[in-house]
């Protein structure tokens, strides 16, 4: 990896508001320049991008619940409620079937476009969705990386490249080869706020001369990281993982989730996704 490129994506990523023990942009770019492999580093996609989400594996039996009603069965209920002017039933259906299904199209449906019948708020989706070819398949021991617009992106894609590539990491991490965790999106998604809040903090006082307020920051970073900021602060960002990234890309996967995952995700659920109108959870 070209020094000049390294100096700036340092640059970039200095200071945090972060625990010193929580890993940064920093310290990931310092393990892929420590690396054996070969990292470069471009603005545009890699022309070989690398999958950065493999679905867990998962062996397709019905999972040991004292609730056997599938999703779509939840969500019957929830509407059967509904009609019935029964809008704090229909919440706790509506809950159960997006905790089997985060996906199930007809229930996020009619949370956009009938929330009234439910008695929630609009429902309001923060799709976490990085741009493709941030990180490359390893050719020998080349792997090409992309900072995506701007460096929009370099710091999600610098902590994939570690996970994907960097064996001592993962099995640090306590992830087996090529498998893809709640952990490890996590750690990714919160290395991309820490990279945006650095970058954004920069950008602010370049324009202003000076320094300025953290809620100033907050307030300019982009969605979804935004809102990644706030699930952050509210210790919710497992939630958010399971919902908007497991729960849409890998719905199968959630069935395998144990009890705590399930915990996680139905707070995320609660807190974002059916909020009654009589709620401030956000």
């Amino acid at each position: 990896m070209q020094k000049s490129i390294v100096a700036l994506s340092l640059a970039l990523c200095a200071g945090s508001l972060f625990a010193a023990d929580v890993p940064g942009p920093a310290y990931y770019l310092k393990v892929l320049v420590d690396s054996k492999n070969i990292y470069t580093m471009q603005t545009g996609p890699v022309a070989n991008p690398a999958s950065l989400i493999n679905c867990p594996a998962t062996d397709e039996r019905p999972r040991a619940s004292s609730d056997a009603m599938s999703a779509k069965g939840h969500f019957a209920a929830a509407n059967a409620h509904a009609d019935a002017g029964r809008a704090q039933e229909a919440r706790e259906e509506l809950v159960k079937a997006l905790v089997a299904d985060p996906s199930l199209g007809s229930a996020l449906s009619a949370l956009e476009k009938s929330p009234a019948a439910y008695g929630v708020k609009p429902l309001v989706r923060h799709p976490f969705d990085p741009p493709q070819g941030l990180v490359g398949n390893r050719k020998s021991d080349v792997i090409e990386l992309s900072t995506g617009v701007d460096g929009a992106w370099l710091s999600y894609g610098i902590c994939k490249a570690v996970w994907l590539y960097e064996p001592d990491y993962r099995k640090k991490h306590g992830a087996a080869k090529d498998e893809w965790t709640v952990g490890e999106e996590s750690a990714c998604i919160t290395n991309e706020l820490r990279g945006d809040l650095n970058s954004t903090r920069t950008k602010l006082e370049e324009k202003t001369k000076g320094q300025v307020k953290q809620e100033e920051v907050d307030a300019a970073l982009p969605e979804p990281i935004r809102h990644v900021r706030e699930v952050s602060e509210k210790k919710l960002l497992d939630g958010y993982v399971l919902f908007e990234v497991l729960g849409q890309r890998c719905p199968a996967a959630v069935a395998a989730l144990d009890d705590n995952g399930r915990a996680e995700l139905e707070r995320y659920i609660r807190a974002y996704v059916v909020v009654p109108l009589s709620s401030d959870s956000h």
